[in-house]
């Protein structure tokens, strides 16, 4: 028989404790009072004292858990809700898309059930629409001028035609193709790039490009790593975002014959290419561009990359998935609750719980009259502002759904907090969603049940694992909390207290409070919390915050509220300031070519680890806001890493929004809202 649990004790005075406690204060408040044996009345006054609040504290002790709510939302601390993880899951297609597959909102996916785990399952936060791949242009780009290379399809291989006004060969070569990252018998150099021009948005889509190539063709380049990346343009119509190279049969367009490449993109935007030969003023690119390893001396005398441009005479690309993100929850529909007996303060269970935060458009009461018409009621959080006749509810993440209650006032009269349906009326809840907890932190590749199936969908993944997952807090967790609450700060005067107030916001990872360029003016800068993994490579844009980001809204009105009367709060992002470092370091020269290679990868990764907003700085709790940026900083941390003995020589540029680095210089110094990101950085082993 298992037993009920130990309730979390309130206070925890025994009567031996109350009795000292008493007789420590006789000294102060009766100091005549000398006699304290227990044959003394006053002791034994004391003594009955103890005793009768002894059994009180046991009765409050034994308060149940709705009462220990209550003492909570008097100090104003609320326990936490579980946390659903995210993760992003790809859907596969069966077969290239031909027209528009729409996969939408709440489509479920799990992992495998097993002999001892139920599945756990995700659903899908934003709907899907695999668009069918359009390649309208390719261009190869090489040396500054473009060439057309003459290149259509869609799902088919289109062999390339002849054309006598290209520049890219001559005529005898045109019919066998193009070469892709630089004209005929020259040498390809890096940011040489193949352009495609797509017919339509393909943000999050995955793409199979179809090529048909040379054995061989490109030399120089290994077939297992082409010096290469592959990029879409960003919506900001400006940048260019880095796609996944799912797989590549093409050896880097080496391959002999007609093989496929797939290819993750990321979201993306029009944007105006310079040089486009079409003189288009914007369009959806897709481009293969020769990275910075192009070229790159791995072995004295020895170069890394092509030393010919490989070449390729058809292409065709076709839409095969889609990428959407998705939670760890469930979406129930339209549950009923029951009918209402018309009672004020009674109460409702759902049927499933945790529950998950709701949105208040669309997840609702419903209530119900006997002739049919439907009213959505308000949730809110407590019924201290409820008038008579307002239909609100408060719901817990328990499931309960509770009415306000009727309490007595003064002269024999009652006063409603909130309406109560009336009764007869049945209750429903139009939507919600239940889950969450770190159980949902599940690994990568591990999300591959489709709960509903389609024909066209072949299959489902989830290529990184989910992250933020996280269980409710529970009463003894709040219980321990509760002494470090009341001590916290509930108003902002001081720059602590802003930086503590923002710092608890939900969504804030880190927050500065900097001097006031006005009077009268708090200025706070705030760092969001990373809604995934952090890269070990340059910085993630989509990591920054932008200047109108929800968050910046809400940081500054829970600190207005707190602020002094006349106090005007300005929240805003920091300042990326991002770097890129040249660094040569020597090692034994005993060291293979296979352990420098392991230590340029540990070099790196230390860079990009200490030059990073969140994991970066001496602490590695993140880049300190304005401070300056030195080479003895980098050598420093070059000299840590295993295998290194000596940084010998560090330079340092500053990289502007369009990725073009400044002269490269020893210091760099920020603005106090200034913080350090990471750009390419580049170790040479000597």
């Amino acid at each position: 028989m298992i037993s009920a649990p130990t309730p979390p004790p309130i206070d925890d005075l025994s009567f031996q404790d109350i009795v000292n406690r008493v007789k420590s204060q006789i000294a102060i408040y009766c100091p005549e009072w000398t006699d304290h044996n227990v044959s003394d009345p006053g002791v034994t006054l004391i003594e009955l004292f103890a005793s009768m609040a002894e059994m009180l504290l046991y009765r409050v002790n034994r308060l149940p858990e709705q009462a220990y709510r209550a003492f909570l939302d008097l100090i104003g601390a609320r326990l936490e809700p579980a946390r659903p993880a995210t993760a992003d899951v790809t859907f596969y297609l069966a077969a290239g898309a031909t027209s528009d597959i729409a996969i939408g909102e709440d489509t479920e996916v799990a992992t495998v059930r097993t002999e001892s785990s139920a599945p756990i399952v995700f659903s899908t936060t934003a709907p899907l629409t695999i668009r069918p791949a359009n390649l309208l242009d390719a261009y190869c780009a090489a040396g500054g001028s473009w060439i057309d290379a003459r290149l259509y399809g869609q799902g088919d291989i289109k062999q390339t035609e002849p054309d006598a006004k290209s520049a890219a060969d001559t005529s005898s070569t045109a019919a066998k193709g193009f070469s892709v990252f630089a004209r005929a018998n020259e040498t390809p150099q890096r940011g040489n790039a193949l352009y495609l021009r797509l017919g339509a948005d393909h943000s999050m889509h995955v793409l199979a490009l179809k090529a048909v190539c040379e054995r061989a063709g490109g030399g120089g380049a290994l077939l297992g790593r082409p010096p290469w990346v592959w990029e879409v343009s960003a919506a900001d119509g400006a940048s260019w975002t880095k796609c996944v190279v799912e797989r590549d049969d093409t050896g880097g367009f080496n391959r002999e014959g007609a093989n496929e490449l797939i290819l993750r993109l990321p979201a993306m935007g029009l944007q105006a290419v310079p040089g486009d030969p079409k003189s288009q003023p914007a369009s959806f690119w897709l481009r293969c561009r020769l990275s910075d390893e192009q070229g790159k001396e791995t072995e004295p005398g020895v170069l890394f990359g092509y030393n010919r441009s490989p070449r390729v005479t058809a292409l065709a690309l076709r839409s095969i998935g889609g990428t959407v993100p998705a939670q760890q929850a469930q979406v129930v529909w339209s549950e009923q609750l029951g009918i209402s007996d018309g009672t004020p303060y009674q109460s409702f269970r759902l049927r499933n719980a945790p529950l998950l935060a709701r949105d208040p458009a669309r997840e609702h009461l419903v209530v119900t009259s006997p002739d049919g018409i439907e009213k959505a009621w308000q949730e809110v959080a407590h019924f201290a502002d409820s008038r008579p006749e307002d239909t609100h509810y408060t719901l817990d993440h328990t499931g309960t759904v509770r009415f306000g209650p009727l309490l007595a006032q003064p002269k024999g009269k009652y006063l409603a907090f909130g309406a109560t349906p009336p009764k007869g009326n049945k209750l429903k809840f139009a939507r919600y969603r239940y889950g969450g907890g770190v159980i949902g932190n599940v690994p990568e590749r591990s999300l591959v049940i489709r709960k509903v199936a389609r024909p066209e969908i072949a299959r489902v993944i989830n290529w990184e694992g989910a992250i933020g997952g996280r269980d409710a807090q529970t009463i003894e967790d709040a219980r321990l909390r509760a002494p470090a609450y009341l001590s916290t700060r509930t108003r902002a005067v001081t720059q602590e207290d802003f930086v503590d107030l923002a710092a608890r916001i939900e969504g804030v990872r880190r927050a500065a409070c900097l001097a006031a360029d006005r009077p009268g003016t708090v200025n706070v800068v705030v760092l969001p919390e990373p809604a995934q993994d952090l890269p070990t490579g340059p910085f993630d844009p989509k990591l920054e915050l932008g200047s109108d980001d929800p968050l910046i809204e809400r940081v500054r009105g829970a600190l207005a509220e707190r602020a002094l009367l006349g106090v005007r709060v300005e929240v805003r992002p920091p300042q990326y300031v991002r770097v890129k470092v040249s660094a040569e370091v020597s090692c034994d020269p005993s060291y293979t070519a296979e352990q420098r290679a392991l230590i340029n990868q540990a070099a790196l990764a230390a860079l990009y680890r200490f030059l990073h907003p969140y994991t970066g700085g001496p602490s590695g709790a993140g880049w300190p806001f304005g401070r300056r940026l030195s080479d003895g900083m980098i050598k420093h941390v070059l000299n840590g890493v295993p295998g290194v003995e000596l940084a010998e020589q560090v330079l340092i540029w500053q990289v502007n929004a369009k990725g073009k680095p400044a002269a490269p210089g020893l210091i760099v110094d920020l603005p106090p809202d200034g913080v350090i990101c990471s750009d390419m950085h580049d170790v040479q082993i000597l």
